[in-house]
């Protein structure tokens, strides 16, 4: 159980560190002859964004912005259409 705690909170500082517009590392992918993609470095990164947008964990450990420890990534019906800037296109499976 505490190793599950600290990977959420891991995940959650990632997610806090890109709301606060803080570069992360750069993520690797190497593109295979017939045109699927391979996580060479990131993929954790990846993972925990996944998850994150999936809704399967709650934010914890924030330190700067405490205010959303607790909450979840969730997106009204009514506003998906303006969220144009969170519209992801590929095919990642992790």
């Amino acid at each position: 159980m505490w190793e599950a705690y600290v990977q959420w909170v891991l995940y959650s500082l990632l997610i806090e560190s890109i709301l606060l517009n803080i570069p992360i590392p750069v993520i690797y992918a190497s593109e295979e002859e017939d045109n699927r993609w391979n996580i060479v470095d990131g993929l954790q990164r990846l993972t925990a964004l996944r998850r994150f947008f999936d809704n399967n964990f709650r934010l914890s450990g924030l330190q700067v912005l405490s205010e959303l420890n607790g909450m979840r990534f969730r997106i009204k019906p009514q506003s998906k259409k303006s969220i144009k800037q969170w519209e992801f296109k590929g095919d990642f499976n992790i």
